[in-house]
């Protein structure tokens, strides 16, 4: 049976990718040579540097379903075939997404193949939140020698409920060569991260932007019809409310969105759409720390109407979830409209 608690219903997922880099100066200019290694689909091509990362969990890119209070770990082996080389990882950028407060992790280095972490990345367990934010765009590990064996360590524990996702436990990693270049921090690794923050703006410029919503819940209606399948719009930021498809009845007052790490709720006027981030609606941020909260509300993932009566729909997985007013009350399933 499974755990209703858990992370996932479906899967913890893992990835891995290397890119290696010989680099040698000449006139204030590095010349980039890469060698590229891709899991799932193995990608080499041929270069001064060669990386070699081979991941404990083989083909297998699933760990299954992850329960509150469960803990694991997993190792990637770094080696070199030859040139002793700088070596830079980096975990996925922030997503904003509420597992990233629950799921904490470690990450380190064993260099001596005892299965004890001698070279820490992290200082301790932290948030997968505050290491995507430390490491989407990278970390100098070390030099790694041709004759010497290396296991990345992850660690994860998951400590607090948090409703049923995905999530990704990725890795990149890049290397280069060191007899050209003396001083690690002189070479610019190429990788970058846009910020997943609920303000909205261009990301071109360097602003902050809306994430996807990820849910919405019509409140204050008993007899709620649930045939039918919400659409959005603008790359998932806007909620089509009125369409050729259905339209969403008077009865609804007020309309619910989860997006990012942010509820936003609206009141319902018979709008043809609703689009997060403009200000349209009211606010409330994720307590950081405190499981399933909400600032300055009593609204959350499952208490999603406020205690009123209402259907919530979930854009991940296209299923309704209705309430009599009491969350602990909800009724679960498919009860209509195919995604």
């Amino acid at each position: 049976m499974t755990d209703p608690r858990s992370l996932s219903r479906r899967k913890l997922l893992w990835a891995l990718t290397t890119v290696g880099a010989a680099a040698s100066t000449g006139g204030g200019a590095a010349a980039l040579f890469h060698d590229s290694e891709t899991f799932g689909e193995t990608r080499v091509s041929a270069g001064v540097v060669d990386l070699e990362a081979e991941p404990s969990w083989g083909n297998d890119d699933s760990l299954g379903t992850i329960s509150t209070g469960e803990s694991g770990s997993r190792e990637v082996q770094l080696t070199l075939v030859d040139n002793p080389s700088y070596v830079w990882f980096r975990t996925e950028c922030t997503q904003c997404l509420d597992v990233e407060e629950a799921l904490y992790v470690r990450y380190g280095v064993d260099t001596s193949g005892d299965g004890e972490i001698d070279m820490p990345i992290t200082d301790g367990y932290i948030t997968l939140r505050e290491a995507r934010d430390r490491f989407g765009t990278g970390e100098f590990v070390g030099t790694l020698d041709p004759d010497a064996e290396w296991l990345l360590v992850a660690e994860w524990e998951l400590r607090e409920w948090v409703e049923d996702t995905d999530v990704s436990l990725s890795f990149d990693f890049y290397a280069t060569q060191t007899r050209h270049v003396s001083d690690p921090d002189d070479i610019e690794v190429p990788w970058s991260c846009v910020d997943c923050g609920d303000p909205t703006g261009d990301p071109s410029d360097g602003d902050e932007v809306v994430s996807e919503i990820s849910w919405v819940a019509f409140c204050g209606s008993s007899a709620f019809d649930t045939d039918f399948t919400p659409q959005l719009t603008d790359e998932g930021r806007t909620l089509l409310l009125d369409t050729d498809a259905y339209t969403i009845p008077d009865t609804v007052e007020t309309v619910a969105i989860k997006y990012g790490r942010t509820i936003e709720v609206f009141t319902y006027g018979s709008q043809d759409s609703l689009t997060v981030g403009v200000n349209d609606g009211t606010t409330y941020p994720k307590l950081d720390g405190r499981g399933n909260g909400y600032a300055n509300t009593s609204r959350s993932s499952s208490n999603f109407c406020d205690g009123e009566d209402g259907c919530k729909y979930e854009f991940d997985d296209g299923e309704w979830e209705c309430t009599n007013g009491r969350p602990n009350r909800a009724l679960r399933g498919r009860l209509g409209g195919e995604r």
